[in-house]
């Protein structure tokens, strides 16, 4: 959140307040698109809480609302299947204080987005059932708003969700198998997909023209695939910190905690069981509802997989979109969301049960006493099976590395045992429930649950003092005190090693460990420079211009800190570096704990005329708008160091003329001899066209429902 959300949040409601679009951002990466960058999420309606509190206050209510959101449609989903209120409840539940949603809290555009689905779900099996258009532009809303939040990800794999459901409807759950049907119920999905489409005009647009020129239009499949789900972190299901507490530092697997942070508790996972084991009792709707969900989750987790299997693979190569997407395990939300809905309807099953369900019960018992023998076999024999562990598996291993793995497998199995217990407490729950006729063991269940989550998340996210995000460090007071245009750029090595220290999945940093942010203020980190309004070379976010991708790379294979040359020409004035520089046109400012600050000499100013063959002053810079006396005497190109990209527009003395792209991809204009004053307009066409077609389709969709409003309430009269 820090290094991205908080820095563009900042940006954008510094914008807002003073009553402009952030449309460009000229903090980060030479200058580049704001809004079409999707994660912004400028237009998502609930980033107004931000806009109008601030990000510290904003902040709290985003998230409280979101996960209220997330409680509150799963449970209406439950209700519209018939579902008990208390087994609506308990999904409610789980899906709002489950590993996915606690551990990516930070993550708003993940969060943003995927409390939708139930909502999105909900009105689409309306709309299906009922063959209804309304509920399908309803759908088609709640789909936009998903988008606008942000993750193209959760977006992408819900309308594979949203495709898989209308299959199955048509298959499965429709008794009527004729052209006409199908096609009506394709033809929903369709009106769906067109309705969240025009809606989000505004932000697809400029996000698609950024994507054509970006360096993600089409990724390799080693980045496509990063972030897959390793097959084995599925254990997280039943023991969340099998593999380490992040709380405690010493997390061991080659990804981030919140990669695999998929617990939904033990007392779901006996309820999903129970569900199939009463599979033939329940409701037929019911029944092909769970088929459904069961499916999800099994082809999810496939998906999930990634590298790790050759589904991903295949995918990659022969459906559109997983080449322009990283990171498969987001798709976990969907086997989350599923999960959640079983557990409502095993829950309901479990209420509504006359029978007993003999292999249920006889397997919880007996599969929970045979662990446990194993558990108290293993403590009894803890040092043989340690020494069968080293002789077969760990010869090749160093002491020290020996004693890590003591420790860790000590820890795996002290979580596992937790597990454990609470899976006894669980069935003994649910035993004691079924047995008992008293009213106020009803919510027994429910209490085991909440008491599981709380237990799990309550500190996966710790808080910190909100003065670290506003206290300047020393490089940028120095850099304040500076009246001129310049840029900063992090020496390539420095960037690096921070990245090697705090963002390596097996660092074993505490999570409230505040050091890696300390760390990035000091080296004034890309996207840490914008709320002091320090314009960096560099950025951190991987939507970015292809052509500033290849300069950027040039710079990272020069071996030398004396060739500063495109430096230069990118108005970059000082160097953040954690090793020494020689270069003869640097000079040393400060050092700030082993960081050292240089002051490039010969840097170039923000604008200037190719062959010096004139004068340019600076009279306005703002992001969407630049103003630029200039006193041309003999022909001669006007540079402008800041990123070309469409959209942008000059004006000399008025008059439209010509940008034309340097070598480096900056802003040129062929001027003549003579004095003008020469304006770059930013005013991107495509947020232009988007605006027009989101106001046009709002106002068609409110005139719709008032028109429908009216005649349903004439029909009522009637």
């Amino acid at each position: 959140m820090m290094l991205q959300f908080y820095p563009w949040s900042n940006f954008a409601i510094d914008s807002i307040r003073n009553y402009k679009v952030p449309l460009w951002n000229p903090y980060s990466f030479c200058g580049s698109p704001f809004i079409a960058n999707l994660q912004s999420a400028v237009f998502y309606p609930f980033k107004t809480f931000l806009y109008l509190a601030g990000f510290e206050i904003g902040i709290k209510l985003f998230v409280i609302i979101h996960i209220f959101i997330a409680g509150v449609g799963i449970y209406i989903l439950l209700q519209e299947f018939n579902i008990s209120k208390s087994s609506a409840f308990i999904s409610s539940i789980i899906f709002s204080f489950n590993g996915y949603i606690i551990t990516r809290i930070e993550f708003l555009s993940v969060l943003g987005s995927l409390v939708w689905i139930p909502w999105i779900f909900l009105f689409y099996h309306r709309a299906i059932e009922k063959k209804s258009i309304k509920n399908a532009i309803i759908t088609g809303i709640f789909l936009a708003i998903q988008f606008l939040a942000g993750s193209p990800q959760i977006l992408f794999y819900t309308i594979l969700f949203l495709l898989a459901y209308t299959i199955f409807a048509i298959f499965a759950i429709s008794i009527d198998f004729s052209a006409k049907e199908t096609f009506a119920k394709f033809g929903l999905f369709g009106l769906i997909f067109l309705s969240a489409v025009m809606i989000s005009m505004v932000q697809l647009l400029p996000s698609l023209e950024f994507l054509k020129l970006s360096s993600r239009q089409q990724m390799d499949f080693p980045i496509a695939s990063w972030n897959s789900f390793p097959p084995i972190a599925l254990i997280n299901f039943l023991t969340p910190f099998f593999f380490g507490n992040p709380t405690l530092g010493n997390t061991s697997l080659p990804v981030s905690f919140w990669i695999t942070s998929i617990y939904i508790g033990i007392l779901p996972l006996l309820l999903i069981l129970f569900l199939i084991c009463n599979f033939t009792n329940l409701h037929k709707n019911i029944q092909k509802l769970t088929i459904f969900f069961l499916i999800i989750i099994i082809f999810a987790i496939i998906i999930a997989f990634g590298k790790y299997t050759p589904v991903y693979h295949i995918l990659y190569n022969l459906l559109p979109g997983f080449n322009v997407i990283r990171y498969p395990a987001i798709i976990m939300f969907l086997v989350i969301f599923s999960a959640s809905v079983l557990a409502g309807f095993g829950m309901s099953a479990f209420e509504s049960a006359t029978k007993k369900n003999k292999f249920f019960w006889g397997g919880a018992f007996s599969v929970t006493i045979f662990i446990w023998i194993c558990l108290i076999f293993e403590r009894l024999n803890h040092n043989l099976i340690l020494r069968v562990i080293k002789i077969h598996f760990l010869q090749n291993m160093n002491f020290s590395d020996t004693l890590k793995f003591v420790e860790k497998y000590n820890f795996a199995y002290a979580e596992f045992s937790k597990s454990i217990l609470i899976l006894s407490v669980s069935v003994l729950v649910l035993w004691g429930y079924k047995k008992s006729k008293h009213y106020l063991f009803s919510v027994v269940p429910i209490l085991c649950l909440v008491i599981d989550l709380f237990n799990f998340g309550i500190n996966l996210n710790p808080l910190i003092p909100a003065s670290i995000l506003k206290e300047k460090s020393k490089f940028a007071r120095i850099l304040e005190k500076d009246t001129e245009l310049f840029r900063v750029i992090i020496a390539p090595s420095a960037f690096s090693d921070f990245n090697s220290q705090h963002f390596h999945p097996f660092l074993n940093e505490k999570i409230e460990d505040i050091t890696p942010l300390t760390d990035a203020k000091t080296l004034i980190f890309p996207n840490l420079n914008i709320p002091f309004k320090i314009q960096h070379f560099n950025g951190y976010d991987p939507m970015r211009l292809s052509v500033y991708e290849k300069m950027q790379n040039t710079i990272e294979k020069q071996t030398s800190s004396h060739d500063t040359s495109i430096l230069d020409f990118a108005n970059v004035k000082y160097i953040i570096s954690n090793n020494t520089l020689t270069g003869k046109n640097l000079k040393l400012v400060d050092v700030d704990n082993r960081v050292k600050l240089y002051k490039n000499m010969s840097y170039f100013p923000r604008v200037y005329f190719e062959n010096k063959n004139g004068g340019a002053k600076l009279v306005e810079y703002n992001p969407e708008k630049i103003i630029i006396d200039v006193n041309v005497k003999k022909q001669d190109n006007l540079i402008l160091a800041d990123m070309f990209y469409p959209g942008w527009q000059v004006y000399v003395n008025e008059k439209k003329d010509k940008i034309l792209p340097t070598k480096y991809y900056f802003r040129e204009v062929n001027l003549l001899p003579g004095k003008y004053t020469v304006k770059f307009i930013y005013n991107p066409l495509s947020f232009r066209i988007g605006m027009f077609i989101s106001l046009f389709t709002i106002i068609g969709i409110v005139s719709f429902f008032l028109i429908n409003w009216r005649y349903e309430n004439k029909i009522f009269q009637k």
